[in-house]
């Protein structure tokens, strides 16, 4: 967004606090004043923290702009300024828990949890509506976070030739960092009945641990010229003009996913030859469950991915960068 709020020609004061559901506290400030008969200097600034109506949820925001305005003569003006904005989100996922989920059996009932345990040998495609889940329910690791912040400098000229004709010449860069890091269960299966007494008693869920961390860098610049001319006996408005800019695009890369749920269902599988893999102590029922599958109960415990494979290939460091303009 490139359009600004320039300084006012006299002195200005606002401000203003709030509070919020959700214990949500935001300060504004905008102060405008002339420095003297030819510069003027605005800023303005905003902060805002809180909580979410999602339980663990925190958010942090700061936005601030400052611009400057210039009389070079009468009828030249340079304008310059910078705007600030940072975002960040604690304990959230970009997605939500399943409304339905599909479970595929291909083991006897014994090795089954006992909400299964009536469904026949080789089911599939059954489908089970997910239920008892508060508005409010969570389903991010508590390391979840995003990142986002927004950078943009601009410097304008204009020229005012007369009452009806004007020139404009204008340069902007923008710069966009977006980071986002979650863990999430439950976006493809969530089966808390479906749990082992002794294993996992609160159930199953899908898993999925990722990171996204891009930036994005736009240089632009733009000249027109605008006026008013008569056609026809009236008056039109005419403008003329060019543009360009150049874009840089990065995303970082090789995080490691391993826990990324790969079936889209929870999948009992079989225990294999006389069902050895699912009879302790060599196995238990948790053998042979679909990838990407964990108890519900823990998984708030569970880190960020660290594994190393040909150098750093973890949730904190990036091993790639690929680059586009």
């Amino acid at each position: 967004n490139f359009v600004h709020k320039h300084p006012y020609l006299d002195r200005h004061l606002w401000a203003n606090l709030k509070y919020g559901s959700w214990n949500n506290r935001r300060a504004e400030l905008d102060f405008s004043t002339p420095i003297n008969d030819r510069f003027r200097m605005r800023i303005a600034a905003a902060m805002q923290k809180g909580d979410h109506w999602v339980e663990r949820v925190k958010s942090d925001r700061t936005a601030v702009s400052l611009i400057g305005d210039l009389d070079v003569t009468d009828n030249n003006r340079i304008s310059a300024g910078v705007t600030q904005f940072d975002f960040k989100l604690d304990g959230a996922s970009p997605h939500g828990v399943t409304r339905f989920s599909e479970v595929y059996i291909h083991r006897p009932p014994e090795y089954l949890p006992e909400f299964l345990r009536d469904q026949p040998q080789g089911s599939g495609g059954i489908i089970f509506p997910t239920t008892g889940v508060a508005r409010s329910f969570n389903n991010a690791t508590p390391w979840s976070r995003t990142h986002r912040t927004y950078t943009n400098l601009f410097l304008t000229w204009d020229h005012d030739f007369n009452d009806d004709w004007s020139f404009k010449a204008s340069y902007n860069h923008a710069s966009n960092k977006d980071d986002i890091l979650y863990g999430e269960m439950g976006g493809a299966y969530y089966m808390p009945q479906a749990g082992f007494a002794d294993y996992a008693p609160g159930g199953f869920a899908s898993y999925v641990a990722k990171r996204d961390n891009e930036e994005n860098i736009v240089n632009a610049v733009d000249v027109h010229l605008k006026g008013r001319i008569e056609v026809l006996g009236r008056t039109q408005e005419f403008v003329v003009g060019a543009n360009a800019y150049n874009t840089h695009h990065m995303r970082y890369g090789g995080y490691a996913s391993s826990g990324t749920a790969q079936s889209p269902a929870l999948a009992f599988n079989s225990c294999g030859f006389r069902n050895r893999l699912c009879i302790p102590p060599r196995g238990t029922p948790l053998k042979r469950i679909s990838l990407g599958a964990i108890p519900i109960d823990s998984f708030t415990s569970r880190p960020p991915e660290t594994w190393d494979w040909g150098g750093h290939n973890d949730m904190c460091h990036a091993r790639e960068r690929y680059l586009t303009w």
